[in-house]
């Protein structure tokens, strides 16, 4: 597994200000946190989501 992390500097009011993503070996993400202003967080698995979290459908 491989994780990336992204800080958004810029983040718009309802955009989240940290991504956090796990990435299999063919770098799909197979869980995501998204930290947003206030501290709200949004998670997604391959199961389960939340706050509007979803996984990415693309290679990162």
């Amino acid at each position: 597994m491989r994780y990336l992390k992204a800080i958004w500097h810029r983040a718009g009011k309802h955009d989240p200000i940290v991504l956090i993503s796990e990435l299999d070996d063919e770098r799909y993400e197979v869980r995501k946190v998204e930290v947003f202003a206030g501290g709200l967080l949004g998670f997604a698995g391959e199961q389960a989501s939340a706050r509007g979290t979803r996984l990415g459908t693309d290679r990162a």
